[in-house]
């Protein structure tokens, strides 16, 4: 079992913004790595862009190769998870809504977000945490 990506998105119909990031592919080869960052950059974002506001969904990924689950909520913060297939579906989704509350609580006032229009400019320090414990 392996978690591989969290994600936090500014939920838009069109094109999410990224807020932040963390990635674990110390399992890749390092001219693997940037490949691998970028297909899961790209798959988060897809996938948070289609799963509307107060909803959550696990998709597959191209080949099988992994699972990405998000959680979009009712107030447009979205937030994903890749993970190996053999990762529970349930401990995922506890991860997300655990995640969700704490960035929450780091970031109480969500109207700090309007403004931001490009990717990473957040700096969630508990995010790496999260990765690691989880």
């Amino acid at each position: 079992m392996r978690l591989i990506a969290l994600h936090i998105f500014k939920w838009a119909e069109q094109s999410p913004v990224l807020l932040c990031s963390e990635m674990e592919l110390s399992m890749l080869w390092f001219y693997q790595k940037d490949m691998a960052k970028q297909h899961c950059n790209f798959n988060a974002r897809m996938i948070a862009e289609r799963i509307p506001p107060g909803n959550k969904a696990s998709v597959a990924l191209e080949n099988n190769a992994a699972t990405c689950y998000c959680w979009t909520t009712k107030d447009g913060l979205s937030a994903t998870a890749i993970t190996d297939n053999e990762y529970p579906e349930r401990a995922s989704f506890i991860l997300l809504n655990t995640l969700i509350m704490d960035f929450r609580e780091c970031f109480p006032d969500s109207s700090v977000f309007d403004g931001i229009t490009n990717d990473n400019q957040v700096r969630y320090e508990n995010l790496p945490i999260f990765l690691r414990k989880w």
